[in-house]
């Protein structure tokens, strides 16, 4: 009896080449580049604006805060008692709680 021998295969792997070197085109990196470079700048002008908004913001509160002072006193000067409703029309007539 004969037996059959076996041949041993070897698996055929192929090599790989080393992956091309790649790079993106100078002028679109450069536009790339170029629109960072714009947003930060945006976004640097907009922490700046957001400064100044607050400083508006602050003097508008310290202009309020003057003017219901100035109230406060010419309703004192009037004789309008303490939680006295009281508003003053556009010629700077006073009106007590509910008139006019």
């Amino acid at each position: 009896m004969a037996t059959a021998k076996t041949r041993k295969t070897r698996k055929k792997t192929t090599k790989k080449a080393a992956p091309a070197e790649m790079a993106i085109a100078p002028d679109v990196w450069a536009a790339i580049q170029q629109f960072r470079q714009r947003s930060d700048h945006y976004v640097g002008e907009i922490g700046r604006m957001e400064v100044r908004k607050a400083a508006f913001v602050s003097e508008i509160d310290a202009m309020n805060n003057q003017a219901n002072q100035m109230l406060r006193q010419e309703g004192t000067r009037l004789g309008i008692e303490d939680g006295t409703q009281w508003r003053v029309n556009p010629e700077g007539k006073v009106i007590l709680g509910d008139e006019g």
